[in-house]
């Protein structure tokens, strides 16, 4: 669903818009919607990536038609999740990402969803880049490990 701008429900010859905006891909597990977007579109730089609060959200299914306020980010506040990106800095100190195209890497395991991500809020976001368990509930995400240099471009100064 890469690229999307709209997601839509259909049930009994009937079709919803769900949401609109930069979904990139979403997995129905167990009763919920979780939904990876894309939000900050290529680039980010200091000082705007401070407040950013993530890209991972979930709501209950049986919510999805009709109340999106119980939408809720998934993980730690301001990770960008799914995605392979690099990161450069422009001017020493304005923080650069440019986000890879390439299909998301995510999917629910026991308990939560492994993912690749990055903290976009931190000056060294490069020390951040590798693969995390988000829980289900929305609380903070644990580290399983570094990305290796296979899988990570490294950061151009």
């Amino acid at each position: 669903m890469k690229g999307a701008q709209y997601l839509y429900a259909v049930k009994d010859k009937q079709v919803k818009l769900l949401m609109s905006g930069d979904i990139v891909d979403f997995i129905i597990s167990k009763g919920n919607l979780y939904l990876l977007t894309d939000e900050f579109a290529d680039y980010f730089s200091e000082p705007s990536h401070t407040t950013y609060e993530g890209n991972l959200y979930t709501v209950p299914l049986k919510d999805a038609n009709d109340d999106w306020s119980r939408l809720k980010h998934l993980g730690t506040p301001g990770y960008f999740y799914g995605y392979q990106v690099k990161l450069s800095r422009y001017e020493k100190d304005v923080l650069m990402v440019w986000q890879y195209f390439d299909a998301p890497i995510w999917e629910i395991k026991e308990g939560g969803i492994i993912t690749r991500g990055v903290d976009l809020r931190t000056r060294t976001p490069e020390k951040t880049l590798g693969y995390y368990k988000v829980p289900l509930d929305g609380s903070s995400h644990e580290k399983i490990r570094d990305l290796t240099k296979e899988e990570y471009p490294e950061l151009e100064e």
